[in-house]
Formats: C-alpha cells, structure tokens, sequence
C-alpha cells in the first residue's frame, strides 16, 4: 500500500501521474508529428510518431539516406561478430552482383555511394522477407540466398526510393476561356530550359517514356540558382489566365519562386514555395484576379501577382518564365517542412473563415448560455414560488432525454421557423439554458450566505441587481467551468451544423474540417493539420481556465 506523506510514497504517485500523462499525451504527439510528415513518409513501413529531419543538400541529384536506416540487429542472432560478418559477406555479394546487372546510372553518382545505397534497401529487403535463423544455416553458403533476392526488379525499386532528382518538363498555358495549350510541345525540354547561373546545368533524360530536363545544381559556393525558359504562345499573355510547370522536386526543402514575363508585365508567386517532393507534380500558377476570386473555392494553385519591379521582356508573343531557387539552412529546411501541410489545408478550405464562424458562435453561446443558466438558477435557488420544487424536478427529468429524440421535433420547429440554412439553431438554444448547467449553479448557489441578500434588500436592491451584483460575483468558479463546458460543446459541435447547413459560406471549422477530409481522402498529413488547427484552442482555454474550472467543480454544493 502506498502512503502518500512517506517520501517514497510521494515519489511513487508522482512517476505515477507522470506516466500516465505522457500516454494520454501520446496521440497528440503523434498528431503534430503526422501533420508534418511528407507523404512519402505516411506509407512507410512500421510506426513513426516524428517526420524525418529534412535534406537542404547543396548538390543535387544526390542519394538520400532516409529510405533504409540501419537495421538493428535481430535478437534470434545473438553474437554480434556473427551479424557483422553475415552483413559485411552480403555486402560483397550485393556489389559483385550490381556490376554484373550493370546498373545504368544517368545521374552520374558515385560507384560507391551508389552500390551502398542499393546495398541498404537490399538488406532491408532480406531482413523483413527471411527469417534471420536462416542467416546461421547459411553462414558459410550466403551467395544462393543473395542471388535469389537480389533482382533487377528489387534494386530498380531500391534505386528509384533513395534517388532524389530535380527535373522539369514541358510548360503550359490555360487561357481565360479555358483552353489549354502545352508549348513548345515538339521541343525536348532540356532545351526549353536554360541555365542562367553558372552553378547549375540542365541535362536531357529519359525515363519511363517520358522526356524532362535534369538541373544539375551546386550551392556550394553561392546560395540561389535559377533556370529559365522562353517559349511561343499562341494567345497574348492578357489572355493568359493559369501557367502549369511540369517538375519532379528533389526533396532539399530549398525555396523557390517564379517569376512569369511578356509584353513587358512581370508576375511574382506571392506565397513561400519549398522543393519537398518527390513524385511528378504539376505545379499550377494562376494570375490574381480579384473579380474572379472566391474565398469559399478550394486554392491548390500558386498566386501570382504582379511585381514592383519593372520588365525588361517586352516580346508578346513569347512567355519568359524564371525559376530561383534559394538555399535554406537546415533550420529553414525544417520550418517550411512543418507548415506545409498546414499551408496546403488552409488553401484547400477557408480555415481562417470557417474558425471565425466558430468563434462567433462559440461567443454567442457562451455568453447567453452563463446569463440564462444563472438566472434560472437564482430562480431555483433563493426565490420562492408555487411549483419550484415540481418544476426543478421536471426540468432534471430532461436530462434523461437522449438528444437523439429531439433532433427531428428541433428540426421541423426551426425549419417552421424559417431557420433552415442559417446560424440561428446553433446559438439560439444557449439563450433558454441547460438542465445539467443550471443544477450546477443552483447547488452552489444554495451555499452562499442569506445574510449578504438580506444586505442587499436593505440597502434597495431587487431581485435583477441582487443576480448581478452579488450572485455573480461569488460563482464565478462555477460561471468558468460552465463556459469551458460550453466552448468545447460548441467548438467540437458536428452534428448540428451538418443537420441545418447547407451553405458553404456558413459552416464552423467541424464542418470546414469534414470537408476537408472529404476533398482529400488519404492525405493524413493535411488532415492531420486541419485535426491540429481545430484541436489547439480547446487546449489552450483548458490550460489557461483549468483553475477556475476545478474549483467549479469541487466547490458546488459546499458551504461558502
């Protein structure tokens, strides 16, 4: 038995406590952690709670290391000397193996580097698809077990997952009336771009059927490059209203920007801009047009805007486009990579519009739901009249009623009247109370003093003034806890705005949160961060409330 005022018994209860909110905390730990992951990240084998620390490398192309970390070694091997040696024989086996396939190798890697990259997804491979006992039986006979893994196919895999390329392809235009034209279409696109800093160098490749232009960059010495492309267009850049860039990103986390020029205009993308993937993407660019803008409209494009500074590409019937790349610190690198999920929710649903409908409602609820709850409280608890007693019962009676039985009566009565697809239903309810909040408030009301209402009748006060200026004042503990009550009730609230909503324009973030997981399906890392944006304000009015709401719960019903 532990006693808590021993030192061990103190010491106890507090690991205790301790432990037992660090697993409660676990899964927001791994919410945040999620809503900073790539997506490559999301399907990777086993259980991950933390991102992987990004790459800002100075040279690309470049092998990445984050695919296969190094295996630990399987506790049915027991002697350490015997895992090295299986693991060192395989390696040899691997290589001999590679210069036989006779890999091709574009890119221009090391030999080395190259076959020790494939050599860890192999031997990841091995590790997770044989039994490792198998390794003792053939300690001095590995090389058939090596041959019969070891495939073009396995390393081909191997060698696309660790391979991290920047590569660009054919450029594109959609005009205001919505036809789509890909320009220089017939013009391999090593030759549409073209180097215009001395650090980096464009190469024609092939993969897949598909023809694209690798950049070669080194940051080395310098900290930007850039790359540009002038290309025909068959409609005035007037007419011009979206610009795709066909691109394969490298995953170093450097920043970029565009910049698209003709007829003597000069636009800017307006938004931070990161190479953080690493599949093919088609990288959309719409000119900002005001009249066209629609808040309520899924964003998945990059703004661009027209730039202060002046354009000396003054050809109409071309369009200049410029790519800048800047190199980030790992620190940098890091920043963008744990707000990109959250910059791409926030463009995809108008987050900050469908928080500030919450907050509204959460406002409105709040405040009519401490006035009506206090003052039929103060009813309940210090004025005398017939049926008091019956009616306090009655009303306790309804906590017994599921809120399931009265969602259709609640719904035929606000569509009566004329409340269908507005904000009404999810406030107006607050003004007449709650069972449960006006039971609360009258238990601690019945503790306070009579000698301080009979003060306050002497001195002239009624019923109304006696409420305000005394009541209130003295359960203001109980006052918070039902406001916290409140905000979580109406923050995390679903079901009532997705019954009488059907506008867009008027749905809280628990709708605006649906719909975002409606538009993206499996894409956890955003919704993740959608999950995180709509979680961290009940947090925060818990942490900084959490005071007044333990003492308005341990303190109803005693004696002031």
């Amino acid at each position: 038995m532990i006693h808590r005022k021993t030192p061990t018994g103190r010491l106890i209860l507090h690991a205790i406590l301790i432990a037992g909110a660090m697993l409660f905390t676990l899964p927001f730990v791994w919410m945040i952690g999620t809503s900073m992951m790539s997506e490559r990240e999301m399907f990777r084998p086993g259980m991950h709670f933390l991102p992987d620390w990004p790459e800002p490398r100075p040279q690309s192309p470049y092998l990445s290391d984050q695919e296969y970390p190094r295996k630990p070694q399987p506790p049915k091997i027991s002697h350490p000397e015997v895992w090295h040696t299986l693991r060192g024989t395989t390696l040899g086996y691997v290589r001999d193996k590679i210069e036989t396939m006779r890999i091709d190798n574009p890119d221009g890697f090391d030999k080395d580097e190259l076959v020790s990259a494939i050599f860890r997804g192999v031997w990841q491979s091995m590790i997770d698809n044989v039994d490792p006992r198998k390794f003792l039986d053939l300690t001095n006979n590995i090389e058939p077990l090596t041959h019969a893994m070891v495939t073009p196919e396995l390393i081909q895999e191997v060698l696309e997952r660790v391979r991290r390329r920047l590569c660009l392809g054919h450029v594109s235009i959609r005009t205001s009336d919505f036809h789509h034209h890909e320009l220089a279409a017939d013009v391999p696109a090593a030759e549409i771009w073209r180097p215009l800093t001395e650090n980096v160098r464009l190469q024609q490749v092939s993969e897949q059927g598909r023809h694209f232009a690798l950049v070669r960059y080194d940051l080395g010495q310098a900290n930007r490059w850039q790359v540009g492309a002038e290309v025909e267009s068959p409609v005035g850049f007037e007419q011009i209203r979206s610009l795709t860039i066909a691109m394969r990103q490298d995953e170093t986390w450097h920043g970029y920007d565009v910049t698209v020029e003709s007829a003597g205009q000069k636009w800017q993308s307006a938004e931070p801009l990161y190479l953080g993937g690493t599949q093919w993407q088609e990288v959309l660019l719409r000119k900002w047009d005001p009249d066209r803008y629609n808040a309520y409209e899924a964003h998945p494009w990059i703004w661009l805007k027209p730039s202060a500074e002046g354009s000396s590409f003054h050809d109409g019937q071309k369009v200049r486009v410029v790519m800048t790349a800047t190199r980030n610190s790992p620190l940098e690198a890091a920043y963008g990579k744990s707000l990109s999920n959250y910059r791409l929710a926030w463009k995809h649903v108008p987050m900050w519009r469908y928080a500030a409908t919450s907050f509204a409602l959460v406002a409105l609820n709040i405040v009519l739901m401490v006035l009506s709850s206090s003052l039929a409280a103060y009813a309940f608890a210090r004025l005398q009249w017939p049926g008091r007693d019956f009616l306090f019962v009655l009303l306790l009676g309804t906590l017994m009623i599921p809120q399931q039985v009265t969602l259709i009566p609640g719904f035929i009565i606000m569509k009566w009247l004329g409340w269908y697809n507005t904000l009404n239903p999810l406030w107006i309810g607050a003004a007449f109370g709650n069972a449960f909040n006006i039971f609360l408030l009258r238990q601690f009301m019945r503790g306070i003093p009579t000698d301080l209402e009979d003060a306050a009748r002497i001195d002239g006060c009624g019923f109304l003034r006696i409420w305000w200026h005394i009541m209130l004042p003295l359960v203001k503990p109980t006052l918070a806890a039902i406001a916290v009550f409140t905000f979580i009730g109406t923050w995390n609230d679903f079901m009532t705005p997705l019954i009488y909503l059907n506008d867009q324009r008027l749905y809280p973030l628990s709708l605006g949160l649906f719909q975002l997981q409606t538009m993206l399906g499996s894409n956890y890392g955003m919704l993740m961060a959608g999950s995180i944006i709509m979680t961290m304000p009940v947090i925060a009015v818990f942490f900084f409330a959490q005071k007044y709401f333990v003492q308005g719960i341990t303190l109803t019903g005693m004696k002031a």
